[in-house]
């Protein structure tokens, strides 16, 4: 019997490498208020988590930080990023995983509407269980508060010993063992440093594949 019946993912920098996406949204509206930070500065930023950056910014541009959130939110979250695209081998492994019997999730601090739009463009939705993000008026907090992982193990019943949180920051790992899940560091791009209490880490898709079939 495999380790885990489910697995939660986070979005961003996991499935996805939306970071290009994220950042030059950063940009724009930044600019917009007279800050000229550079992309690189602002992927440092982010790279800890967008919380970080906004409240980095917001005193450059003059501006509170939930003035600069909401922002930043309509601008990377109206239109959809073509150079947001999944990371090589992702859709494929997802098919798998399924088809193994394995339930996949979505569990992201990106709202859930703007998450679905990219798995529907990608034709990936059919592989998600459940999509959960930050939710206000469902009181749903972002990580490394557990709501999000909370909302999909109350949703379908799962036994949180039996749910792998996979994320690329440290913050997903903190919200997966504060659910009572075990966490799978995932760092496709090479740029972060791995939290001492996650119990795997993967550079790869392939990485992945072991970890969770077993291949």
């Amino acid at each position: 019997m495999m380790k885990y019946t489910d697995i939660g993912w986070d979005f961003d920098g996991a499935l996805y490498n939306s970071y290009p996406h994220i950042n030059e949204s950063f940009r724009k509206v930044l600019w917009r208020h007279g800050c000229k930070a550079d992309l690189e500065e602002i992927n440092r930023w982010n790279r800890i988590t967008q919380g970080h950056s906004m409240r980095h910014f917001a005193p450059l541009c003059d501006c509170s930080f939930e003035q600069l959130r909401e922002e930043i939110h309509v601008e990377k979250d109206g239109t959809l990023g073509p150079q947001c695209l999944p990371y090589e081998g992702i859709p494929e492994l997802l098919r798998d995983i399924a088809a193994a019997g394995i339930r996949n999730h979505i569990c992201s601090n990106k709202r859930a509407p703007a998450t679905k739009q990219y798995l529907d463009r990608d034709g990936l939705t059919p592989y998600f269980d459940v999509i959960s993000g930050i939710d206000p008026e469902r009181g749903i907090e972002g990580k490394p508060k557990p709501d999000i992982l909370n909302d999909v193990l109350t949703q379908r019943g799962v036994d949180p010993s039996r749910m792998l949180m996979i994320g690329d920051r440290p913050l997903d790992i903190e919200a997966g063992h504060a659910a009572g899940c075990d966490g799978c560091f995932f760092d496709p791009d090479g740029c972060n440093v791995k939290p001492e209490d996650a119990e795997y880490q993967a550079f790869t898709v392939a990485d992945l594949r072991k970890i969770i079939l077993g291949e």
